[in-house]
């Protein structure tokens, strides 16, 4: 959890499904096991979350408003083993990091999460590369853009396979939806 943190001398923070360690964020094998503890840190200089291959899912509740928050200077890099000390090591295609709002039940869609991945007033500084985001459903009121929604917001998108997002209103969007926004991608 956040209250057993220490910041990183290396300014990254890793996350990994599967760490046995301290989960503090500070190693592969001190990992967080969740992406969204290394999200909520707040460490002086950490401008780099790693995330080794696996699904995660925004919030362990059914609270279906909670999504993965991107923020400015923060570059959340997914597809790597949980070995590698570069980030040219990573292989994004072969170590699958999924980011899936499926945190109901596991066939129902309606219970999913209204976005998987959010970004509010951002520039190109905030930086999410190398996952696969599924399983969004926007389907109440003004909820648009399952997978991806920015507003009025610049985020670089790379490497990334948006599938598998549903949206249902009249202008609604599964994929990314983008108000006053313009993502490098």
């Amino acid at each position: 959890d956040e209250n057993n943190v220490c910041c990183p001398a290396n300014n990254i923070i890793y996350v990994k499904a599967n760490a046995t360690g301290a989960n503090n964020g500070s190693s592969w094998t001190d990992a967080f096991t969740d992406l969204q503890s290394a999200l909520n840190l707040t460490c002086p200089g950490s401008n780099q979350v790693w995330v080794a291959g696996g699904t995660y899912k925004p919030t362990a509740t059914t609270n279906r408003g909670v999504s993965f928050v991107l923020k400015n200077n923060l570059a959340v890099y997914g597809g790597f083993a949980g070995t590698e000390t570069l980030l040219s090591q990573r292989n994004w295609v072969t170590n699958v990091t999924i980011l899936s709002g499926n945190i109901g039940q596991q066939q129902s869609a309606p219970d999913n999460s209204y976005h998987v991945v959010t970004s509010n007033g951002l520039n190109n500084t905030a930086i999410i590369d190398g996952f696969t985001i599924t399983d969004g459903y926007a389907n109440q009121g003004n909820n648009k853009g399952a997978g991806i929604s920015n507003i009025s917001s610049s985020p670089t998108i790379s490497n990334c396979i948006i599938i598998g997002n549903q949206a249902f209103d009249s202008d609604g969007v599964g994929g990314m939806y983008n108000q006053n926004s313009s993502p490098t991608i």
